[in-house]
């Protein structure tokens, strides 16, 4: 049996899309992906005002490989019109894959909302157009050059929600496209962010030209370096001019840069000599005495936590011993020590409670620490700020 179905023509026009409900549209549009809302968009006024009314609420906005090659050098006039609607609302953005293109729209608009910023360049910009994000808080930037790329720290940014950034076969095109020399970056536009709280480096970019003038930001209160040995000098500065106000302090430093610190509350330290499990490792007694001598100036010390390959049972009646003599916390010291083999570790089961609680003995690899695997350097401060705000 055949059905025939006949529509007039006045049924008929009220079936065009531009007569459906308005939400009912706005449930359509939010289903296709960023190129057909731009195609969408020309169709007439009303399905441009309906975008447009849609692109106001975004939040949060990737600029990844794929988005420039199919949208922003296809598209570039919408992608402009595009960047120009969603700037004052939207609070993260995220560039892992730009071109020219991106960089002279974003520097022409005025991101007023963005709070957080995280920024992957491969080197052929020399400076980013951070005054356009007047009010950042985060700044995360990664900037790798052909010594510091290794695949870890490429799955290390899968763990720091950069999404497929961190495959192998990204890790692969990165390394193809990377220059073999330093890249020269103008560090100085990372001071145009005056209500930064949080930088955060993944690079071999050298700071050091510029940690006087962040450590004076009225608002920083975090800096984490995922770097080479180039930054240990910006450290050291770091060190010398908030000594009095580093709270927090994790990384695999020379304990000789931390001495200034008196003042630490939370410490988590790392002493990776090798990585060779399966070698009979010794005990880094030179070590164990200058974190010792670390934990004696810092009185008010509250959590501790070191991963080593191995460690003397001298070193716990050792700890034992200066805290009787230096705390004056009124909670016992939270001590927690990850190392290779926890074989025949029981040292810490004769200290005294009142001063120390152990709160662990964990194996290496029975965790997830990708900061401190296959990099130079890496350090994590927080602090109170140097300048206090006069709002």
């Amino acid at each position: 049996m055949i059905i025939k179905i006949t529509v007039s023509a006045y049924e008929g026009e009220l079936m065009k899309m531009e007569n459906l409900p308005e939400h009912c549209l706005v449930e359509i549009f939010q289903n296709l992906d960023i190129i057909s809302q731009f195609e969408t968009r020309k169709v007439c006024p009303l399905f441009e005002s309906i975008i447009d009314e849609m692109w106001k609420k975004t939040k949060r906005i990737e600029i990844n490989k794929e988005f420039v090659n199919e949208c922003v050098i296809k598209m570039p006039q919408d992608f402009k019109n595009y960047l120009s609607i969603i700037s004052d609302r939207v609070n993260e953005f995220q560039i892992t894959f730009w071109n020219s293109t991106v960089t002279s729209f974003v520097a022409n608009l005025n991101f007023s909302n963005v709070h957080s910023l995280d920024l992957f360049d491969l080197g052929k910009q020399k400076q980013w157009p951070l005054q356009s994000f007047t009010k950042l808080k985060k700044l995360r930037l990664f900037i790798p050059t052909i010594w510091a790329v290794n695949l870890t720290l490429f799955q290390y940014l899968t763990h720091l929600n950069l999404g497929s950034l961190g495959e192998r076969e990204n890790f692969e095109y990165i390394r193809k496209q990377l220059s073999p020399y330093d890249h020269k970056f103008d560090v100085n536009c990372i001071c145009s962010c005056e209500q930064l709280e949080e930088l955060h480096i993944y690079s071999t970019m050298d700071i050091f030209l510029i940690v006087d003038e962040l450590m004076r930001m009225p608002n920083l209160r975090l800096i984490v370096c995922y770097s080479s040995v180039e930054n240990i000098r910006s450290l050291a500065v770091m060190v010398t001019i908030l000594r009095t106000h580093i709270h927090t302090f994790a990384g695999n430093v020379d304990l000789s840069l931390l001495q200034k610190l008196h003042n630490l509350r939370y410490l988590k330290l790392a002493n990776l000599p090798n990585i060779a499990w399966d070698c009979v490792s010794t005990h880094d007694l030179e070590w164990e005495s200058r974190l010792l001598k670390l934990i004696k100036c810092n009185k008010q010390l509250e959590f501790l936590h070191i991963i080593v390959t191995d460690i003397s049972e001298g070193f716990f009646r050792n700890l034992n011993a200066v805290l009787q003599n230096t705390r004056t916390a009124n909670q016992p010291l939270q001590f927690r020590c990850t190392i290779a083999d926890v074989n025949g570790k029981n040292a810490f089961t004769h200290m005294d409670p009142k001063h120390v609680v152990f709160t662990s003995l964990g194996r290496i690899d029975d965790e997830e620490m990708p900061e401190f695997f296959e990099t130079n350097l890496f350090f994590r401060i927080e602090f109170e700020p140097l300048v206090t705000r006069t709002d």
